[in-house]
């Protein structure tokens, strides 16, 4: 039997993706640990027990010459196609791990956390390159619609912006629309809160 798979489990355990058609590779005492770990062995039926401590509870052996096991897809190389994706549509990806175990409600606050530390950073470096590549009029900036390339300083000629059809078409020189210059700005304002806040935090 040819077994043929994708991994949407840390680690990419086989027996966790595609069981029964490998061998299983818990046994019943793994089962006794965690109902005593977590307290609920003196509360599950005493038949239960008497199952879990009997060579009945233990998985049947499968002849490994039977079953070859080809993984399609790992759960690392599906996070790096994802990385690749994102960052041709021109986004900052960050893959902040594919190997957690453990209680969901504990990973998450580290998840929620990492992920917080994550935006912080690429808020913070997508302002300074949107500040950088400005263009300075009157004394004040101009950004451009790119934060990673200089900002183009607008001129009199050119298409502008217009409404048609219930939608806007943006000017032929970006940096002459408002919806620009205000998510520059709104760049700069988050950049600032998360420092203030960094700052709140370690007081």
């Amino acid at each position: 039997m040819v077994n043929l798979t994708v991994s949407d489990v840390a680690g990419d355990v086989l027996d966790l993706l595609t069981d029964p058609s490998v061998q299983d590779t818990s046994t019943a005492a793994d089962a006794r640990s965690v109902l005593a770990a977590y307290g609920l062995w003196d509360r599950v039926p005493a038949s239960v027990r008497a199952h879990l401590e009997s060579d009945a509870a233990e998985s049947p052996r499968l002849d490994p010459d039977l079953v070859e096991t080809e993984l399609l897809v790992t759960g690392h190389g599906a996070c790096e196609a994802m990385i690749t994706e994102a960052e041709a549509a021109g986004w900052a990806a960050v893959q902040l791990s594919t190997s957690l175990e453990g209680e969901a409600r504990e990973l998450g606050r580290l998840v929620a956390n990492l992920a917080r530390e994550s935006a912080r950073e690429i808020v913070l470096t997508s302002a300074q390159s949107a500040w950088d590549n400005r263009q300075t009029v009157e004394g004040l900036p101009l950004f451009g619609p790119f934060w990673d390339r200089p900002a183009d300083l607008p001129t009199a000629g050119g298409q502008q912006a217009q409404f048609v059809g219930g939608a806007v078409t943006g000017s032929e020189i970006p940096e002459r629309d408002l919806s620009v210059q205000l998510s520059g700005w709104m760049l700069m304002e988050a950049a600032y809160a998360a420092t203030v806040k960094e700052g709140t935090s370690n007081e």
